[in-house]
C-alpha cells in the first residue's frame, strides 16, 4: 500500500497554524502592554482608544484622575473566553494624592480579536477609580 502524499502536508499546515497563533499572541501582548501603560499614566482617553466602542469619560472621572497615581498593575491571569476572545484579571494599585491611602482593585478585562482589522479590542468597560 503506497504512502499517501497528502499526509506530508499535515506538519506544514500545523506549523502554519502555530505561526498564526503565535503572531496573534504577540499582538495581544503588545496591545495589553500598551493598555497597561495608558492606565499607569492615568490617560483614560488613550485607554478608551483600545475599546471596540470607546466610552466617554465623565467630567467627574477626568477631575478625579488628576489626583490619582497608579502604583501597580499586575496581570493575575489571562484565559480564553470564547472564539477570538481572552479574559484578563488584573490588579491595579493606586492612591489619591489628597487622601494618601493606597487602594487595590481587581478588574476583569475582556478582549476580542478582530481578524479583519488584525487587532485586539477591549470590549469591557474601563477601570473605575474610586476616591
Amino acid at each position: 500500500m503506497p504512502f499517501p502524499r497528502y499526509l506530508l502536508l499535515i506538519p506544514l499546515l500545523l506549523s502554519l497554524l502555530g505561526c498564526a497563533a503565535q503572531e496573534r499572541q504577540r499582538h495581544f501582548n503588545e496591545t495589553a502592554f500598551a493598555f497597561e501603560r495608558a492606565i499607569r499614566w492615568q490617560t483614560l482617553d488613550d485607554a478608551a482608544a483600545f475599546q471596540k466602542e470607546p466610552q466617554s469619560i465623565s467630567p467627574r472621572q477626568r477631575a478625579l484622575m488628576k489626583s490619582i497615581k497608579v502604583t501597580g498593575y499586575d496581570v493575575i491571569r489571562t484565559s480564553p473566553a470564547g472564539k477570538n476572545r481572552l479574559r484578563q484579571v488584573v490588579e491595579i494599585r493606586y492612591y489619591n494624592e489628597h487622601r494618601a491611602i493606597e487602594r487595590n482593585m481587581r478588574v476583569e478585562l475582556e478582549w476580542e480579536y478582530d481578524p479583519e482589522r488584525e487587532r485586539w479590542q477591549l470590549v469591557s468597560k474601563l477601570p473605575e477609580f474610586g476616591e
